[in-house]
């Protein structure tokens, strides 16, 4: 289907129950794009964990168990990764902004306020004791996290900007 503004081609997905992957202009159900990866993950954790367990069953008895064990949880990692969110029914277009997101970004910087204060205070104790290997050690840990801060500050200046 061609967009009459922009003549670029869009796709019209079906919302599925599992939802779907795109791949281009061609667009399939997303359990089964997972299914493929998630097997295929899970026989070579299988082939790989084997060797390492001490039984004494045969090997490939061993891979098997394995890789049934991991096969559930490989395919649904997998269906999480390939999964287009606006392709599941009831799937919030906006999910980032909800109050839970709000609140985790409140105590992001509530704590890293408290630690700067801690590694300060540290840092402060340290050389007054005398253990100027602590000292040093708290001082480098306050640098590095001060330009942690600075680099994230400026990479989502930059970011948000464009």
């Amino acid at each position: 289907m061609k967009d009459k503004k922009s003549n670029e081609s869009t796709v019209d997905v079906q919302p599925r129950s599992f939802g779907t992957v795109r791949f281009g202009s061609h667009s399939m159900p997303a359990l089964a794009a997972a299914l493929i990866p998630g097997l295929v993950s899970s026989i070579t954790m299988g082939v790989i964990l084997a060797g390492f367990m001490p039984q004494t069953i045969p090997w490939l008895i061993k891979a098997l168990i394995v890789t049934i064990v991991f096969s559930p949880v490989s395919v649904s990692l997998w269906w999480v990764i390939l999964v287009d969110p606006n392709t599941l029914p009831g799937a919030n277009s906006h999910a980032e902004e909800n109050i839970e997101s709000h609140w985790y970004g409140r105590a992001e910087q509530l704590s890293y306020h408290i630690f700067i204060g801690l590694v300060s205070a540290g840092c402060l104790l340290t050389s007054l004791m005398g253990a100027d290997q602590w000292a040093l050690m708290l001082v480098c840990v306050q640098i590095a996290m001060l330009l942690i801060l600075a680099l994230s500050y400026a990479f989502v200046r930059f970011a948000h900007h464009e």
